[in-house]
């Protein structure tokens, strides 16, 4: 069922203010959409910025977000955050709403958030140029659509409700890193993104990480820099496993298993079908580096 967006007010001079044919759009059930603009008074008290530990480039990400849209050609509208699973994309990408909200001063119903992932919106025929001409058609400025590589051909639509209205409405992408460069930045998008790549948390990272949860007197001590480089060393930089070493929980145990399913994930979801695999059990580490070498060369 197809319905047509009505255009924008008048002024008082009898003009239209902004004017945009947005053809037709599928009907949707904006229930959801009214509660993900509503949930941005949560992403507001979480992520505050008195109460968020902030990643080196979230000023970057910051700087890119903020930047006047000139027009679809002259400044590009789309902003892409990638990395791999589990390196807290999503956390950010919440960060930054806050901010925007809270230090930008941008109107809190100007900006939508959705997770891609969510059956609600995934049961929509064409759910990102339905939700984006939704957020046109009322005059949002921000569309944060995360995990957006969880929908079929998602960089063409992207590309489509760019072209369409990237002059006024600054759409925000994330997803795995694999995804997103591989058709994304490299295919359909090419030229248009303005990309920000998130890893996991760097030694120097985990060392604020650690500061500030002890600001925060989730931690009484902060571990001694030998100490946290052996764990860092031994477990890494994913943002929860760090969380957890610092904790000192008991259900630390846990954790090589959890890295495990955080490999397994990126093996069976990223890098099969960036490498064009079939069968990720026979994927042991001399088959992955063998892979890899070979596309390398």
């Amino acid at each position: 069922m197809k319905a047509f967006a009505q255009p924008r007010s008048v002024d008082s001079s009898g003009k239209n203010t902004i004017f945009h044919d947005f053809g037709e759009i599928e009907v949707v059930n904006e229930a959801p959409l009214k509660t993900a603009l509503e949930s941005n008074n949560l992403i507001m008290a979480k992520f505050g910025p008195d109460v968020s530990f902030y990643r080196d480039i979230f000023s970057e990400l910051k700087q890119k977000l903020t930047e006047p849209i000139l027009g679809v050609y002259s400044t590009l509208a789309i902003v892409g955050i990638h990395g791999v699973r589990r390196c807290g994309k999503s956390t950010m990408i919440k960060q930054a709403i806050a901010s925007l909200i809270l230090v930008d001063h941008v109107n809190k119903e100007d900006i939508l958030y959705v997770s891609m992932n969510d059956p609600s919106f995934q049961a929509l025929t064409n759910p990102i140029q339905s939700i984006c001409k939704w957020c046109a058609s009322r005059g949002l400025k921000y569309i944060f659509l995360d995990e957006v590589t969880f929908i079929s051909d998602w960089s063409i639509h992207v590309r489509d409700v760019y072209d369409k209205f990237g002059h006024a409405l600054r759409i925000v992408i994330s997803g795995s890193e694999s995804d997103l460069v591989r058709r994304g930045y490299g295919a359909d998008l090419f030229g248009r993104v303005l990309p920000v790549e998130l890893k996991p948390l760097s030694f120097s990272e985990a060392i604020g990480f650690a500061k500030f949860l002890k600001e925060g007197k989730e931690i009484a001590e902060i571990p001694s820099t030998k100490e946290l480089l052996h764990k860092y060393i031994s477990y890494g930089g994913f943002p929860r496993v760090v969380h957890k070493i610092l904790l000192n929980r008991p259900e630390l145990i846990t954790t090589r298993n959890e890295l495990a399913e955080v490999w397994h994930q990126i093996k069976s979801k990223d890098l099969l079908r960036t490498f064009h695999q079939t069968n990720h059990d026979t994927w042991g580490l001399p088959h992955n580096v063998k892979i890899l070498r070979n596309q390398a060369n």
